[in-house]
């Protein structure tokens, strides 16, 4: 919208000095284009469609969802044991994937981002993992973002390419 009003890329930086508009006109096209894409969108919102509308701006694909969230928990499991047999069942052929050797065990998904796509996603994980501590609890819970990507190779079975731990948690804005 800034390139509208000031009719340039971007916008003032703070604290320059404003420049001259002598001979040069508004952009009327573009600013026609951009109210008309505008109430495009305000005026077409129907209440009717608001759970639909909601779950097309958020991206994620429930069925790819559904399936990760079946698959997704075992392979946390196998993750947080770094059991090489385990997770080459979870892995695309030819990828390794090491674990955390046991110092954590697998408590429960607490976020999963699936954006739309074919085949090979790039989803994002929140999981929460169960630490010892040697506290009279026994047992401290630590939540950890990963982003992934996983393959369907198989209708509705996906295995994991790569896991990194993220930055950023599921739904953090």
């Amino acid at each position: 919208m800034t390139a509208i009003v000031f009719y340039r890329a971007s916008a003032p930086q703070p604290g320059a000095a404003p420049t001259s508009t002598a001979g040069v006109r508004f952009p009327v096209t573009l600013a026609e284009a951009y109210a008309t894409e505008f109430g495009q969108v305000y005026l077409n919102v129907s209440p009717a469609i608001q759970a639909q509308r909601e779950q097309e701006l958020a991206g994620s694909d429930p069925a790819a969802e559904r399936e990760l969230m079946n698959e997704l928990p075992a392979f946390f499991h196998a993750y947080a044991s770094g059991d090489g047999a385990a997770l080459s069942r979870f892995a695309v052929r030819g990828v390794s994937l090491a674990g955390l050797g046991g110092a954590v065990t697998f408590d429960s998904i607490a976020g999963l981002h699936v954006p739309p796509g074919g085949a090979t996603r790039q989803i994002s994980v929140t999981v929460i993992w169960q630490v010892p501590d040697l506290g009279e609890s026994g047992l401290t819970k630590l939540e950890m973002a990963y982003g992934m990507s996983v393959v369907d190779l198989q209708s509705g079975k996906w295995y994991v390419n790569e896991i990194s731990a993220s930055t950023e948690a599921v739904g953090a804005k």
